[in-house]
């Protein structure tokens, strides 16, 4: 009995494994081929002549979002736009924050791109940041090989959402697990069958 539920222990540590890192790279995957669907930009108007705020990620509150949206992805970059005493005239690009979220079937790895500036003042670019700074951020897909074939100007998300990553891992695990099974099933000897 105990060396059967030692061989079961393994089984689920392996599984538990082979489900983290496909969670990690179907959310890369989404990030690099998935294309957009949708892109929202409020367009309601206020009665001061701007566009009424929309809700960005969560813990970012409302704001000049544009939220770009595709298959296992999902991209928030905060806006600046462009009026005179009379109202919006128009959005004029994006500054930071961009966040970026991605995994299926829940999101479940996160990239935060926001403003740096040094303990002296300066503003270190790339790989000048501490490295905290480049993990939160990601790497950026435009510095992968052509190959790759990758969306320009998206990150691959580094850190994890730990609720959406673990759930993201039992999924793949389990789907691990019944594959393993039924390929132990399928090539089980015709004598074995019955028993």
């Amino acid at each position: 009995m105990a060396a059967n539920s030692g061989k079961w222990m393994f089984r689920l540590a392996r599984a538990a494994m082979v489900g983290l890192v496909l969670a990690v790279l179907v959310a890369w995957g989404c990030v690099l081929w998935s294309s957009s669907t949708r892109t929202t930009k409020p367009t309601a108007m206020g009665a001061d002549g701007w566009p009424v705020p929309i809700a960005g990620p969560a813990g970012e509150g409302l704001g000049y979002w544009s939220h770009e949206r595709g298959v296992g992805f999902d991209k928030w970059s905060s806006l600046i736009g462009r009026g005179t005493e009379s109202g919006f005239l128009y959005w004029r690009g994006s500054v930071a924050p961009t966040i970026t979220e991605a995994g299926l079937p829940m999101r479940c790895l996160r990239s935060e791109v926001r403003a740096y500036r040094a303990a002296d003042g300066s503003m270190p670019r790339r790989w000048d940041l501490p490295p905290h700074v480049i993990v939160g951020r990601g790497l950026n897909t435009s510095d992968l090989p052509g190959w790759v074939r990758a969306r320009p100007q998206r990150r691959l998300p580094m850190m994890p959402i730990v609720g959406g990553l673990l759930v993201n891992a039992a999924v793949f695990g389990a789907f691990y697990l019944l594959l393993e099974r039924t390929a132990v099933t399928l090539n089980r000897p015709e004598h074995d069958a019955g028993k």
